[in-house]
């Protein structure tokens, strides 16, 4: 879809940008997901897109959120914050069913310990970052990496944020549908 050097030409960018948001949403929504899956430098790029052009799609979050690729996931994930153009009482059960896969898709992802004291008998609880890092219990965030126990850095959408978004629109849409 884009070549290696286009990923930086800011005037490039803003010409595709407008291309996906002219196109019907049954053209673009699938170019749009469909490149995350293979494409990491263009995730920017892909998420600003859809957020502008309220380019959500469920079907194509679930399949990014069912994917090995745990960077894919989160992609997935940050793109749930997006809007739809309209709803429908059927998004209600649809949305509900995005917040139970978040909930499975992301749990702790860190492996804790317990280790003994080489000098006291104490032991102390630990957690293993994925890094391979050992960090205090009490540590939020990696000392090496800065991840936290689900993988995530600070900076990042974290999945209690995108529940929380998501059960207000089940909320509001129980309102205006019943």
């Amino acid at each position: 879809m884009l070549e290696h050097k286009t990923y930086y030409d800011q005037a490039y960018l803003d010409r595709r940008h407008k291309y996906f948001l002219a196109l019907p949403s049954s053209q673009s929504i699938p170019a749009l997901y469909g490149c995350l899956e293979s494409n990491d430098l263009l995730f920017q790029f892909v998420r600003d897109t859809i957020l502008q052009g309220e380019l959500f799609d469920f079907n194509a979050l679930f399949t990014l959120l069912a994917s090995k690729e745990f960077n894919v996931q989160k992609w997935g994930l940050s793109l749930a914050k997006a809007n739809k153009p309209y709803y429908t009482a059927e998004d209600v059960t649809l949305f509900s069913k995005l917040i139970d896969v978040i909930k499975f898709t992301f749990g702790i992802r860190a492996q804790f310990i317990e280790e003994k004291s080489k000098i006291t008998s104490s032991v102390k609880q630990k957690w293993i970052c994925e890094c391979g890092v050992k960090n205090n219990k009490d540590d939020q965030r990696c000392t090496s990496c800065s991840k936290d126990i689900y993988g995530f850095y600070d900076n990042e959408t974290k999945p209690d944020q995108i529940v929380k978004l998501l059960q207000y629109k089940v909320n509001i849409l129980k309102e205006v549908f019943q």
